[in-house]
C-alpha cells in the first residue's frame, strides 16, 4: 500500500483553504515582463553555443543547459521570483500534512492511503552518476564519506563508497554547494545548499543545514537568503566558529560564532573559494572572480593581496580557486580562469606564494584546453596535506605537480579515452585528500565520484550506487517490460534493458555528451533514437548489439531545435520519427529523407504530442509561448486558445478520449495545467490547488483517465478528478525536479525521470481510492461568519455532508445530496474548538471525516482598560470622550481616539450617581441622568461644559425609573428599564413629551443599560441578551417606531472574556470612516472599551425601519429563543398580500425560507423546523411585496 507521508513534524494552523486556493506568495523583487527580450536573449545564446567549436569535441554545453533551465522558468520575465521554489516547497509540505491527516481521519484509519499502491521505487541508474559539487571525509573514520550532488542532495557512505544512502530527500533544496565536518565532533556536519555555478540556474539553495547525528537527520539553520555555497569551514581551535564562502545572491564571506545559528557578512563580493590555515584558523584567504583577500583575524577584516605589486594578475578573471598547504602555511596556490582565449575559450594560469599569499609568482600558463569555455564552472585546486610540493589542479582534467608548480602533468586525459571515460569523467569540481592516507584522492566531476589510491596515477569510479543522474527526457518500451531510456546532463543517453521481473538498476550507455529526448522504435524495440543538444545529431542505437549510427539530419541544420529538441515516434504507424524545431520534421525511412511540416509561430518547439487515436492529430508547443494543433496530419495548423504566454513543457493526448488533450507550463505565474476537450482548439485551466511551481510533465492513466499525474519542480502530484483537486504523490519520492513521465501500459507502471535523482517507478494498478475530506483541514482555524468550501475526494457518486460542533458526538446535515467534490456552505458566527466534517457516499455508505478544526469569530470590542478612575456614564463632544467617575463629582474628558490623557472638571449644583450622559450640540450643554443603582429615583439635569448645573428637566408623568438617555433629532430620548420598556422623546428644555413608544416587544435581555443614538436608531447594551450563548452580550438597536422593537442585534465579541457588563455607552459621531461605526462603553469595573461595527450596519442587521413600515409588518415573538431546530414565530401584517418569512445567517446570507405566499391581514403564528442548519446567530426577516421589512435576532443552539 502506498502511504503518502507528512513532510513536516510540526503542527500547522490556519491552513483551511490551502488545498482550495493555494498560496499566492508576495515576492520581494518583482520580475520585469519582457517576453521579446528574453526570447531574443536565449536565441542569441543558443546561436553562440551552436557555433562553439568545442561542442564537436566534448558534446556538452554548460552555458546552454543552464540558460535553458533558467529561461523556461523565468519566461516571459527577466528573472525567477525570489523564493518562488521555497514557497512551493512550503505549500507542498502543508498539503502533505493535510493529506496525511485527512487519510488518518478517514474510515480506513490504519494504513489508509490515497491510492492502493506501493511507494515509489528507485530504478537507477546506479552506475551512471551525476555531477558532484562537494566531498567531505570523516577525519576519524575515513570509511565515512559525504558527497553533495549538484541536484541530488547529500549522500553518505559508511563503507568507503561501496554503498550510499541519503536522508536529505525531503529538504527544501537538493542543489548542493559545500559540506564541512566538525573536526572536534565528526557527528556534526554542515551542508550549504545551492550549486556554485556562474550561470542563472534556477535551483538556488535554501540556506545552511546541520546534522548532529552524523547525517541521520538535518535541521535548517540560516543563510536562506544566500543563493549558493562555494566552501564551508569549521574552525579547528574553536568549532563554534564557521566560515562560509557564498555566491550568486547575497554572496560573500560569512562568519558564525554560534555554530551556525547567526551569521555576519564581512566581505560582500561573491566568494568562489576559501582556504584556512590548519594551525591557526584565524588566518584565511578568500577568492572572488578576479581577486584574493587575506584575513589574520578570523575573517573580521580583509586585505586584498592580488593586483598591482603582488605578482598576481587578476585581469579578466572570472573565477579563482585557492589552496593553502597544511604542512607549510606559507605555501599557497591559486588557479585563475580568465576570459580572452580564442573562440570564447578561457585562459588558465596557476600561481604560487611562499609568504602566505602576500606575494605571488606565476607557476604555469595552461593551454586553452585546460578549461575550454568552462573556467567559471569546473575550477578547483588542492594541496597535499603533508607535502607542499604536490598540488592537484582541476579543470576539464585533473593536473598534478610534484615539484611545487615547476612542472605539471595531466593525470586523467579524459578526451583521449572518450568515449567511454575509462579513466575518469571530464569536468572536475572538487578534490579531497584522504585525512589518514594522502595517497588516496577523492574527486567529484560531472560523471560522479572517482577515487585514486596511488596519488592520482590511476582512477576508478566509486559511486556505482549513487542514483544522482540528471535526466532531461525519457521513454519506455511499450512492447517489452522494464525497459526505460533517458537523456541526461553530462552523461549522455542511457537505458535499462536487463530487467526481467523489475527494472535493472545497472544501465547501458547509448550515446555520449549531453543527452535529451529518446524515442523507442515502435516497430523494432531493439532500436532507440537519441540526440544531443539542439538536435544537431540524432543517433539510432541497437540496444542489443550496441551498434550506433548517426541519422542524416543535414536537411534540418537550417532549422536548429531547442536546447532539448522534441523527438518522438508515431504511436499509430509506429514507423515515422518526428523532430520538432521551429517547424515539425518527420522521416519514415529512419532518416534517409525528411519532410517539413510548416508550423506557425515564432521560436523553437519545446514539446510536441502525437495522438494515439489516429495519425491526423498532432500538437506543437513553443518555448516562447503558444500551442499549435493540426487535425489533418500537419497540412494545416491553428493556434490554440485560452493558454498563457509561458514556456510550454508538455502536451499529452488523453489515451481514452480522442478529443481531450492536456498542456503544462513552466514559470511562476500560477497557471500551469490546462485541458482541452475539442482536440486542442480551446483550453481551460485546471491548475487549481497545485503549488505555484513549474509543471514539467503530465501523464493520463489509461485505465482511468480521470487520474492525472504531473511532475513538477518539487516532486509529483496526482489528481483523481480530472484536475479539480491535486494531491502530493511523493511517498518515497524526493522533493526534486521531475522533467518527464511515462506510463508503461502493460505493467500499469508510472515512471518518472528526475533532474538529479535518476528515475523512479510506481505501480498504479487497481488503485483502491480512499475517501478523504481535504478541506477544512484538521487543526485549521476558520474565522466566522463566512462561507467555507468543503472539499473531498475518493467518492464516485453523490454524498451527504454533515458537520459536528462537539467532536463527532452529534451531527447536523449541511447537504442531503451533493455531487462533485465540493460544497460551499455558510457558517454562522460561532466559536468552537472541536468541529468536524463528515462525508458519506450515499450509494456505498463509505465515510470520511475531517480532523478537528476550530471556528472563531473576530473580536469587535477592544478593552482600553481603566484610565486612572472608575468610568461610568459616557458621551462624546467635539472629538472628546466625556466620562463620569463613580462615587465622585469629577468628570474627565479625553481626546479621541487615543484617550491617553485626561482633563478633569468638577460638577456643581446637583448630586447623585450619574448613570448616563447626553450631549446637546444645539446648546453645547450636557444632560446628566442621576439615579439609584436600580435606576429608580431618577433626575435629569442640564450642565454646561464646566460642570455647572443649569437646571433640572421635568420627567414624563408616571416615570419612576430611567436606565438611559441620549439626544436624537426629535429631542431627548429617555427609556425605562427592562425588556418591556417605554421610550419617551421629550423637549430637552421644557421636558414636554414629543413622542412615546412602547412597550418594548420581543426583546432578549431584561438587564438593559444606557442609551446611545447612532444616526440610525437608539443603541442599548445588554450584558446577557442570549443566556448560554457563545456571544451573550449584544448591542441592540431600537427604532423610533410603534410598536417598539429591536431592529438590529449585534454580538459583542471580546477575545478574552465572555460578557461585557455594560454601564455607559456612547457613539463616536466624529469618526470619519464610513465603513466603521465606533462606540465606547464602560463596564462595572470602570474599564473603557472601544466597539467597532464594520459596514454601514452591524453584523447581520437589517436597516432600521420607519414607523409606517413597522406598523405594516411586524414580528412578535420567537419561542423558544434560543431554539433547537423547531420553534414558533408570531407575526402580523397590516394588509393582505404576498409575504416572505426568511431566516438569514449572521453574515447576511439567506439560510432558509420559512414561508412564502399569500396571507390575510392580521396576526399569524408559524411553526418551523430548520434541521440541518449549523448553530449560531440568525435573523428572522419578514417582508411584504411593497418592501416593508421587520427583523428579529434568534439563536440556534446545537
Amino acid at each position: 500500500m502506498m502511504v503518502i507521508a507528512p513532510l513536516l513534524q510540526r503542527s500547522v494552523v490556519l491552513l483551511a483553504f490551502l488545498f482550495t486556493l493555494g498560496l499566492r506568495p508576495l515576492l520581494a523583487q518583482q520580475p520585469v515582463y519582457d517576453p521579446e527580450g528574453q526570447a531574443e536573449r536565449i536565441k542569441k545564446i543558443y546561436e553562440e553555443s551552436r557555433n562553439d567549436p568545442n561542442r564537436d569535441v566534448i558534446n556538452e554545453d554548460v552555458r546552454g543547459r543552464d540558460e535553458w533551465f533558467f529561461y523556461q522558468r523565468a519566461y516571459p520575465f527577466d528573472r525567477i521570483p525570489a523564493n518562488g521554489r521555497g514557497m512551493a516547497v512550503q505549500q507542498t509540505r502543508i498539503m502533505q500534512e493535510q493529506l496525511q491527516q485527512a487519510l488518518q481521519n478517514g474510515a480506513a484509519k490504519k494504513g489508509a492511503t490515497l491510492l492502493g499502491a506501493k511507494q515509489w521505487e528507485e530504478i537507477g541508474p546506479y552506475n551512471v552518476g551525476g555531477r558532484i559539487r562537494a566531498i567531505a571525509v570523516n577525519p576519524l573514520n575515513t570509511d565515512i564519506i559525504f558527497i553533495g550532488a549538484a541536484a541530488g542532495g547529500v549522500w553518505r557512505s559508511t563503507d568507503g563508497g561501496a554503498n550510499w544512502s541519503s536522508t536529505f530527500d525531503q529538504q527544501g533544496s537538493l542543489a548542493m554547494g559545500a559540506i564541512a565536518i566538525s573536526p572536534a565532533n565528526p557527528q556534526i556536519v554542515y551542508v550549504g545548499t545551492g550549486e556554485n555555478t556562474p550561470h542563472p540556474m534556477s535551483l538556488t539553495g535554501e540556506g545552511l543545514f546541520k546534522s548532529t547525528d552524523g547525517g541521520e537527520t538535518w535541521q535548517q539553520l540560516a543563510l536562506t537568503q544566500v543563493g549558493a555555497f562555494s566552501k564551508l569551514y569549521v574552525h579547528r581551535q574553536r568549532p563554534n566558529i564557521i566560515y562560509a564562502a557564498t555566491t550568486r545572491s547575497n554572496g560573500g564571506f560569512y562568519k558564525s560564532v554560534d555554530a551556525g545559528v547567526t551569521w555576519t557578512r564581512t566581505l560582500s563580493s561573491d566568494a568562489y573559494d576559501l582556504t584556512v590555515s590548519p594551525t591557526n584558523s584565524d588566518v584565511l584567504l578568500v577568492s572572488t572572480t578576479n581577486s584574493i583577500h587575506r584575513s589574520t583575524d578570523g575573517g573580521e577584516t580583509f586585505t586584498r593581496v592580488s593586483g598591482t605589486g603582488s605578482g598576481f594578475d587578476g585581469t579578466n578573471g572570472n573565477r579563482i580557486s585557492i589552496a593553502m598547504s597544511a604542512s607549510n602555511n606559507n605555501r599557497v596556490y591559486a588557479l585563475i580562469s580568465r576570459t580572452g582565449g580564442s573562440q570564447g575559450n578561457n585562459l588558465a594560469d596557476a600561481y604560487y606564494s611562499i609568504d602566505g599569499g602576500v606575494t605571488w609568482k606565476l607557476s604555469k600558463k595552461f593551454g586553452e584546453s585546460f578549461f575550454r569555455t568552462q573556467g567559471n564552472y569546473n575550477n578547483a585546486i588542492e594541496v597535499h596535506p603533508t607535502n607542499p610540493d604536490i598540488v592537484i589542479a582541476l579543470g576539464i582534467d585533473a593536473w598534478r605537480t610534484t615539484n611545487g608548480g615547476v612542472a605539471w602533468e595531466n593525470r586523467t586525459n579524459v578526451y583521449t579515452q572518450y568515449p567511454p571515460f575509462s579513466v575518469a569523467h571530464p569536468d572536475h569540481h572538487v578534490i579531497v585528500f584522504d585525512p589518514k592516507n594522502p595517497d588516496i584522492l577523492h574527486i567529484g566531476s560531472d560523471g560522479g565520484y572517482y577515487r585514486s589510491v596511488d596519488g592520482a596515477n590511476n582512477w576508478s569510479r566509486i559511486g556505482n550506487k549513487l542514483p544522482i543522474t540528471q535526466f532531461y527526457a525519457m521513454d519506455v518500451d511499450q512492447n517489452r517490460n522494464y525497459r526505460a531510456y533517458g537523456g541526461t546532463q553530462d552523461n549522455g543517453s542511457n537505458g535499462t534493458v536487463a530487467g526481467t521481473s523489475g527494472f535493472s538498476k545497472t544501465w547501458n550507455d547509448l550515446s555520449g555528451g549531453d543527452g535529451f529526448w529518446v524515442a523507442v522504435d515502435k516497430s523494432n524495440s531493439n532500436l532507440v533514437y537519441t540526440e544531443i543538444y539542439y538536435g544537431q545529431r540524432i543517433y539510432r542505437v541497437n540496444v542489443t548489439t550496441g551498434a550506433t549510427s548517426q541519422l542524416n539530419v543535414s536537411a534540418l541544420q537550417n532549422d536548429p531545435g531547442d536546447w532539448s529538441t522534441p523527438l518522438m515516434m508515431s504511436p499509430t504507424d509506429q514507423v515515422t520519427l518526428y523532430s520538432a524545431r521551429r517547424d515539425l520534421w518527420r522521416t519514415s525511412n529512419r532518416g534517409s529523407s525528411w519532410q517539413n511540416l510548416d508550423v506557425p509561430g515564432n521560436g523553437t518547439a519545446s514539446t510536441m504530442a502525437l495522438s494515439p487515436h489516429d495519425g491526423e492529430q498532432m500538437m506543437v508547443g513553443k518555448g516562447s509561448g503558444g500551442v499549435y494543433f493540426s487535425v489533418d496530419d500537419g497540412a494545416t495548423w491553428t493556434a490554440s486558445k485560452g493558454l498563457p504566454n509561458l514556456y510550454v513543457t508538455d502536451l499529452v493526448y488523453d489515451p481514452v478520449n480522442p478529443a481531450r488533450v492536456y498542456a503544462t507550463f513552466s514559470g511562476y505565474s500560477n497557471r500551469h495545467v490546462y485541458r482541452s476537450d475539442d482536440k486542442g482548439a480551446n483550453f481551460v485551466e485546471i491548475t487549481n490547488n497545485l503549488p505555484n511551481i513549474p509543471v514539467n510533465a503530465i501523464e493520463v492513466d489509461p485505465a482511468n483517465n480521470g487520474h492525472l499525474f504531473v511532475g513538477t519542480d518539487v516532486g509529483m502530484f496526482v489528481s483523481l478528478d480530472t484536475g479539480a483537486t491535486w494531491f502530493p504523490f511523493n511517498e518515497g519520492f524526493p522533493l526534486t525536479v521531475v522533467n518527464d513521465l511515462r506510463i508503461h501500459q502493460a505493467t500499469h507502471t508510472l515512471v518518472a525521470a528526475t533532474f538529479g535523482r535518476s528515475m523512479f517507478a510506481i505501480n498504479i494498478d487497481n488503485p483502491d481510492v480512499q475517501g478523504i475530506v481535504i478541506n477544512p483541514a484538521g487543526g485549521a482555524v476558520i474565522e466566522t461568519p463566512d462561507t467555507v468550501e468543503i472539499r473531498w475526494a475518493g467518492f464516485e457518486s453523490e454524498v451527504k455532508v454533515l458537520i459536528s460542533y462537539d467532536g463527532g458526538r452529534t451531527w447536523d446535515t449541511l447537504s442531503q445530496r451533493a455531487s462533485g467534490s465540493s460544497l460551499s456552505t455558510p457558517l454562522p458566527m460561532a466559536r468552537a474548538t472541536n468541529v468536524k466534517i463528515k462525508v458519506v457516499e450515499i450509494s456505498s455508505g463509505r465515510t470520511a471525516e475531517s480532523g478537528s478544526f476550530s471556528l472563531t469569530a473576530p473580536a469587535n470590542t477592544q478593552s482600553l482598560n481603566q484610565r486612572g478612575f472608575v468610568a461610568t456614564a459616557l458621551t462624546v463632544r467635539n472629538g472628546y470622550l466625556w466620562a463620569a467617575s463613580r462615587s465622585s463629582d469629577t468628570l474627565y474628558f479625553m481626546k479621541l481616539p487615543s484617550i491617553l490623557t485626561k482633563t478633569p472638571i468638577v460638577r456643581t449644583g446637583f448630586s447623585g450617581e450619574i448613570r448616563d450622559l447626553a450631549y446637546d450640540a444645539a446648546t453645547d450643554q450636557f444632560i446628566a441622568l442621576v439615579a439609584n443603582g436600580d435606576y429608580t429615583n431618577p433626575g435629569i439635569w442640564r450642565m454646561d461644559t464646566t460642570g455647572t448645573a443649569l437646571g433640572q428637566i421635568p420627567l414624563p408623568e408616571g416615570v419612576t425609573a430611567i436606565s438611559g438617555i441620549d439626544m436624537t433629532p426629535q429631542g431627548l430620548a429617555l427609556i425605562t428599564p427592562g425588556n418591556q420598556a417605554t421610550l419617551y422623546v421629550v423637549n430637552p428644555s421644557s421636558g414636554s413629551v414629543v413622542a412615546q413608544y412602547g412597550q418594548l416587544e420581543g426583546a432578549n435581555g431584561q438587564d438593559r443599560r444606557s442609551l446611545a443614538w447612532d444616526g440610525q436608531g437608539l443603541m442599548q447594551g445588554i450584558p446577557e441578551a442570549v443566556v448560554g450563548s457563545q456571544f451573550p452580550t449584544q448591542l441592540q438597536r431600537l427604532g423610533l417606531n410603534d410598536p417598539l422593537t429591536v431592529t438590529e442585534a449585534t454580538p459583542v465579541i471580546l477575545n478574552n472574556q465572555l460578557n461585557l457588563e455594560f454601564v455607559g455607552l456612547a457613539w463616536d459621531n466624529g469618526n470619519s470612516n464610513a465603513e466603521k461605526r465606533i462606540f465606547y462603553a464602560t463596564d462595572t469595573n470602570g474599564a473603557i472599551y472601544r466597539l467597532t461595527l464594520q459596514g454601514g450596519t452591524a453584523i447581520g442587521a437589517a436597516p432600521a425601519t420607519g414607523a409606517t413600515e413597522a406598523a405594516t409588518v411586524a414580528i412578535g415573538t420567537v419561542t423558544p429563543n434560543p431554539f433547537r431546530e423547531e420553534g414558533n414565530i408570531s407575526f402580523s401584517v397590516r394588509n393582505a398580500g404576498d409575504i416572505q418569512l426568511e431566516l438569514w445567517s449572521a453574515d447576511g446570507r439567506r439560510a432558509a425560507t420559512l414561508f412564502s405566499g399569500w396571507v390575510e391581514a392580521g396576526t399569524r403564528n408559524l411553526s418551523f423546523n430548520v434541521h440541518g442548519l449549523a448553530g449560531g446567530i440568525y435573523y428572522v426577516a419578514l417582508s411584504d411585496a411593497n418592501g416593508h421589512r421587520a427583523v428579529r435576532p434568534v439563536v440556534l443552539m446545537r
